[in-house]
């Protein structure tokens, strides 16, 4: 999703929630744990929006919190669910597909295309998507404005990285609404599911062909983004417990 001809509609809309003409859907109820007299921060989550974030960010003066997952097991679990790829749109797109990509990267596009391995299309969505966002982190690199998580470092560190995002954006953590109690059944799932994460998240490696991820990766190298290195699972770019990895935010 880029703001194209929706930029007037989007600008309206962010503008009203701001000045109080359109109310966020929270209801009048002192009562409720996550009441406020005034809404001081505003949090919109975008799934598909390449182009938004960085709008938002130039023309709010909005923070932006990017988040990547490892392209291929991403592609996986699409193809799991039977999402077809989406290709076809960025190149109908003709401002980003003309001033977004190169000669080169338009090629390797128009290639993917005729030979319809579906994988690689689906890496490719993936290139096609985080392109802008990923530039705009290196762009803003020294800036306050912007962060970044990987699927990946969640998984590792999850408590802390919620703190440490929090403090980024300046929310108290005693104004973040509470999900109520889950039953002993969800607590134990829970609790197996996130001991398990830290593993399995690299599981993928073993049921795609070494030589084929090799393959695949390429398309993120052609596109410059180096988040993850080729035939590992985890990012060699913003982790930020350590210091075994590049820190770009």
């Amino acid at each position: 999703m880029s703001v194209g001809e929706h930029a007037a509609e989007l600008h309206e809309y962010i503008s009203g929630l701001q000045n109080g003409r359109y109310s966020a859907g929270c209801p009048w109820n002192p009562l409720r744990s996550d009441f406020h007299k005034s809404t001081t921060k505003c949090i919109f989550k975008f799934a598909n929006a390449f182009g938004i974030a960085p709008w938002l960010c130039d023309i709010f003066s909005a923070q932006s919190l990017f988040m990547f997952r490892h392209p291929i097991p991403t592609c996986l679990s699409q193809e799991k669910w039977g999402l077809k790829p989406y290709t076809h749109a960025f190149v109908q797109d003709e401002k980003f597909y003309e001033e977004c990509l190169s000669s080169k990267q338009r090629a390797l596009i128009e290639r993917l295309l005729s030979e319809g391995d579906p994988l690689a299309l689906r890496v490719a969505d993936w290139c096609l998507e985080n392109l802008i966002p990923f530039r705009y982190l290196l762009d803003n690199s020294d800036s306050d404005a912007v962060m970044a998580l990987t699927y990946e470092e969640l998984c590792g560190d999850y408590h802390s990285l919620m703190k440490q995002s929090f403090t980024w954006a300046g929310i108290e953590q005693t104004c973040v609404l509470k999900p109520g109690d889950p039953s002993k059944t969800q607590s134990k799932e829970m609790k197996q599911g996130l001991s398990a994460s830290g593993k399995k998240f690299g599981s993928w490696l073993k049921t795609v062909p070494k030589s084929y991820v090799t393959e695949l990766m390429s398309i993120t190298d052609q596109f410059e983004i180096d988040i993850y290195a080729a035939n590992d699972s985890i990012p060699r770019r913003f982790i930020h417990n350590t210091g075994d990895f590049e820190q770009l935010c």
